[in-house]
């Protein structure tokens, strides 16, 4: 049986301090998005397949309980090579990231419960904050840290953190006991069955948020310092914000014991007794039924980043709790958004989406890729209205590519599933051609639909030259394009492609599609401290 967190655990306390600072810390990770086929199509009430983006963003929080006659105490709070030795306050909150204007900003314990005290912590049916709530929480970040100097995206980020911080992560009595998972759900994923993934709040959902705004009135604020650190670009269609919002949500939610935290439990007890409500995965997993395409199960978890001593998965039930409050989070950023990105984001592998039906989550296996950012920028909104312009104008003529769009995106869901249950290398190989022969027809339709761009074609002439295949991802226009790179590819080629690409100004990334969702970290993963 899953017990409730009861204690926070002594991590690494200054000598100095070390009787009077009790800390514990929270590392999670979440994945960017990456659309794979459909685009445009999409918008036209036709299928699209997205899927987790290899890059990724880690939020770390810090938890302290102060005791001490001193305003403040040394202690060491970093994340990756951002922080050292910073003064913990013993009435402060404070939140900072490199990746936003080097942001760090930091609100007084009763400052924040004053604003604690506005806020109703209530979603709307669609599973927006309420109206109010948003503005209340934006007010109060343009009065404590707004100014010219301050970019809207710092104060976007300062407000989610703040939201989440308010409903979910500073509840001082642990509910875990009561929002536990059912032991008798399974977390596997049936690579037969395409399972439907509801982004709204269920009823069981509705009573979670329920009891986080009961316990919104009576708890005692925490000393928290959050750091967030980035390997996506943002602005660049690749669901930077999306990452940010689940990761946080699933550090404040195992933080506030909502959800678990999975690094203070008896793992190996666990383990014994429940399985398939937690993952560990040892880095060092192999498993030789993998095909050469890509990775699967417990070792796509292992391999997610190299050198991790142990990447823990939750389970599904409470990954749909993180993604409700993902998904609140992300309103507070765009409006009202498509869900899209923050449900791939907290669920990795792929999502097959379609206006007016439910997102399904696709097991797929991880494959390489070459991510390149042209520089250009773009608007989506025109690039949708140039093709909705040429479909006015020609719809027998357009109808028809939108419909192969759509059949190219189930093709490759297809092709993706297949490629989970094979293993003969002549197999394999087929069937990764016929991928590639999928993302060039992608392409070439939506070029001929209006959303091309010289850039898109410089790169993909570039990488047809050294036989990889193109697409652009996104909107167009601009933007980004991936390139499939197939298991046993040279790396005297990639390096090639790689200095040809930024030879033409792009930024580029050898990265994956189709790993993990949202992680807990049992400590600062590797490739933090080398961004």
């Amino acid at each position: 049986m899953l017990t409730a967190i009861t204690a926070p655990t002594i991590s690494r306390p200054d000598p100095i301090a070390e009787s009077t600072i009790m800390h514990r810390s929270i590392t999670t990770s979440a994945p960017g998005k990456l659309i794979l086929f459909g685009e445009h199509a999409v918008v036209h009430g036709k299928a699209a397949v997205a899927a987790g983006l290899g890059l990724r963003t880690a939020v770390k929080i810090n938890e302290y309980n102060v005791e001490s006659s001193h305003d403040s105490l040394e202690h060491d709070d970093s994340i990756g090579d951002q922080g050292g030795l910073v003064q913990v306050d013993r009435d402060t909150i404070r939140f900072s990231t490199k990746d936003v204007q080097d942001l760090d900003v930091k609100w007084s314990i009763q400052e924040v419960k004053d604003l604690s005290l506005l806020i109703d912590v209530r979603l709307e049916e669609c599973g927006k904050p309420l109206a109010a709530d948003i503005e209340h929480i934006t007010q109060f970040v343009h009065d404590t840290i707004g100014g010219e100097s301050v970019c809207p995206t710092a104060l976007v980020a300062a407000a989610v953190f703040l939201y989440l911080y308010i409903c979910t992560g500073s509840c001082s009595k642990h509910t875990a006991a009561q929002t536990q998972p059912n032991n008798n759900t399974s977390t596997e994923r049936n690579t037969d069955v395409r399972t439907e993934i509801d982004t709204h709040p269920n009823t069981d959902i509705s009573a979670n948020i329920d009891l986080v705004r009961d316990n919104t009135r009576c708890r005692k604020m925490r000393v928290m310092h959050a750091h967030v650190k980035s390997q996506l670009p943002i602005g660049a269609g690749l669901g930077s914000s999306a990452a940010f919002s689940v990761a946080l949500a699933a550090a404040m939610l195992a933080s506030g014991g909502q959800i678990r935290n999975l690094c203070s439990m008896d793992m190996e007890h666990e383990i014994e007794d429940d399985t398939k409500d937690v993952k560990i995965v040892d880095s060092n997993t192999r498993n030789s039924q993998d095909n050469d395409c890509g990775e699967t199960g417990d070792k796509k978890l292992a391999n997610e980043m190299q050198s991790e001593p142990a990447i823990i998965a939750w389970s599904s039930e409470e990954q749909e709790i993180i993604n409700v409050w993902a998904f609140a989070a992300e309103c507070i950023i765009h409006g009202l958004p498509s869900g899209i990105d923050n449900t791939v984001s907290c669920y990795g592998s792929a999502i097959r989406f379609q206006r007016g039906a439910p997102m399904q989550n696709v097991d797929m296996p991880k494959l390489k890729i070459y991510l390149t950012n042209t520089m250009v920028p773009r608007s989506t909104k025109l690039l949708v209205a140039e093709v909705r312009r040429r479909r006015d104008l020609l719809p027998s003529v357009v109808d028809p590519i939108l419909i192969a769009v759509e059949n190219i995106s189930l093709k490759a869901l297809d092709i993706l599933q297949t490629l989970l249950k094979v293993n003969a290398t002549a197999v394999v190989s087929q069937l990764f051609s016929e991928l590639e022969c999928l993302v060039d027809l992608n392409q070439g339709l939506l070029q001929s639909v209006g959303v091309g761009h010289p850039s898109i074609s410089n790169v993909v002439e570039i990488t047809r030259q050294l036989g990889f295949h193109t697409k652009l991802t996104g909107a167009g226009g601009g933007g980004c394009t991936m390139t499939l790179i197939p298991s046993g590819t040279d790396g005297a080629a990639i390096a090639q492609m790689n200095s040809a690409l930024r030879a033409e100004g792009y930024d580029v990334w050898e990265t994956t599609v189709g790993g993990s969702g949202v992680v807990q970290h049992s400590s600062d993963p590797d490739w933090l401290h080398i961004l």
